[in-house]
């Protein structure tokens, strides 16, 4: 993850809101690698804790709520 977010920072960081193709398609592919690393490392530990916060008598109800607000 922070590769992906370094190497979008280093190729907004010299031209601002214009790119051209080489750093267009770098940035693109590092768009795309940080919600697949994300999917991967830190997204399954945060619905394992949510599901394990909530007695088992309302976990039902309130892993329905953490759904809708993710």
């Amino acid at each position: 993850m922070a590769v992906a977010l370094a190497a979008i920072a280093v190729v907004f960081a010299p031209g601002g809101d214009q790119l051209h193709s080489a750093s267009a398609v770098i940035a693109i592919a590092a768009l795309a690698l940080y919600p697949g690393s994300f999917a991967i490392g830190l997204s399954p530990v945060f619905w394992l804790l949510i599901s394990e916060l909530y007695p088992v008598r309302i976990r039902g109800t309130a892993m329905s709520v953490a759904t809708i607000a993710n």
